[in-house]
């Protein structure tokens, strides 16, 4: 066995094989090889055993690394292993130290599982907007050196304009981190000896339940403003879909995420009882269900303008993707209520509604999706397909509706007028 020399690592046959590989050992420096792979590439190596275990490490490329360099590479290496140095792990210790929040969040987005099973789209989507919004000059920093006390500093600054945005961010923050501290774990030197965001546990701003919705006696106006923009607003600026949008989520308690990624092939508008179904993948909650349609909704998906190649029923405005925040109709809707409303806003009216008509709350909840609470409803009642069990209730809040636009675009009272004469 000869000593490795440049020539000798040239020279060498490829494998008989191109999966094949095979070696040229050095004689001055034992354990010090060269592998030479059927592809025809050459790395320099060091083997060697170590705590019973045999260890194959690779040094580099030949022509990246001269045989020299590789050389006194390997001269280390091995009088690490000497000593009980395992270079795999150290390798393994110095990759998990090393990782940075933006490796961290993506490990945390394509592993993270929940209960109901991967992270949701809108999940997702809230992560990338924190990271970005709040932990930008972070994401190429190792994990190791976020701090408590940067994570107290960062907290403060984002409070100073949005507390409740510094809460969620920072709950994502901590999340991500703890999922790192368990994944790059160590035997000997953890990632993190404790969650950085763990300081600001006295300091997260108190939130109350947020209440918002659309006053009964504002609803009539709010739906004439709607119908108005619907019918008569411009289709190519996207007037027109962002009210049919809203007034479907008033008429149905849909959550933004659901109806926005709401697809044709699941609207049934010509069945017996017209309905739209929520996939497990695109409920909040994981569970899907079959709901049925109102009249009035069923008038409006009708109307709602499509585009040859584009599956949702909510377009976006350039007509690629689904709608975004319809912000300003949201907006027009406050001004007309009073008071700030948001896209969870028409969900908590849905639901107002249907108490005051003396729905059953059972029936409300499975109508904007929670989870059955009670053994019975769990188990002894169809949840998932509420056609039969509540069209009628979704009927009577959609004719409620109507009666008070009714009311507020006068129309009411000059009934009232003709029936006297």
């Amino acid at each position: 066995m000869p000593k490795l020399t440049k020539l000798l690592v040239e020279r060498a046959p490829l494998p008989s094989t191109t999966s094949g590989q095979s070696f040229v050992w050095c004689s001055e420096l034992r354990g010090f090889g060269c592998r030479i792979n059927g592809s025809g590439s050459r790395t320099y190596i060091v083997q060697n055993r170590i705590n019973g275990k045999e260890r194959r490490v690779s040094i580099g490329r030949h022509g990246v690394f001269t045989v020299e360099q590789a050389r006194d590479e390997a001269r280390e290496l091995l009088r690490g292993m000497r000593l009980g140095v395992d270079p795999v792990e150290e390798k393994a210790k110095d990759a998990a130290q090393g990782v940075t929040l933006r490796e961290a969040i993506a490990d945390y987005v394509k592993h993270k599982r929940t209960k109901n099973g991967p992270l949701r789209e809108r999940t997702k989507a809230d992560i990338e907007y924190h990271a970005n919004k709040h932990f930008s000059d972070w994401l190429d920093k190792p994990v190791r050196k976020i701090t408590r006390k940067s994570c107290a500093e960062r907290f403060a600054k984002v409070s100073e304009t949005a507390p409740s945005s510094a809460n969620q961010a920072f709950v994502i923050l901590r999340a991500i981190l703890n999922f790192a501290r368990d994944r790059y774990r160590t035997d000997d030197e953890p990632l993190l000896p404790e969650n950085p965001v763990d300081v600001l546990k006295r300091t997260w701003h108190a939130t109350k339940a947020r209440t918002e919705r659309v006053p009964h006696d504002k609803l009539g106006a709010v739906w004439v403003a709607l119908d108005e923009q619907r019918t008569q607003g411009s289709v190519l600026r996207g007037l027109s879909t962002a009210a049919a949008f809203v007034q479907f989520q008033l008429l149905t308690g849909a959550r933004w995420g659901e109806a926005a990624q709401l697809t044709w092939d699941r609207v049934d508008l010509e069945g017996k009882v017209p309905s739209w179904r929520l996939e497990d993948d695109q409920a909040k909650n994981g569970i899907g269900r079959t709901l049925p349609l109102s009249s009035q909704a069923v008038a409006i998906l009708r109307a709602v303008p499509r585009k040859k190649g584009n599956e949702f029923v909510f377009m976006s405005r350039t007509g690629e993707g689904h709608l975004g925040d319809p912000r300003a109709t949201y907006e027009k809707v406050s001004a007309i209520a009073g008071l700030h409303v948001s896209s969870h806003s028409m969900r908590r009216t849905f639901t107002n509604v249907a108490l005051k008509l003396g729905i059953d709350m059972w029936k409300a909840e499975l109508l904007t999706n929670h989870i059955p609470q009670s053994v019975t409803l769990m188990h002894y009642t169809e949840t998932d397909d509420l056609r039969e069990s509540c069209a009628a209730e979704v009927q009577r809040i959609g004719d409620w509706i109507d009666d008070q636009a009714a009311r507020a675009s006068g129309q009411n009272g000059v009934a009232l007028e003709l029936k006297l004469a």
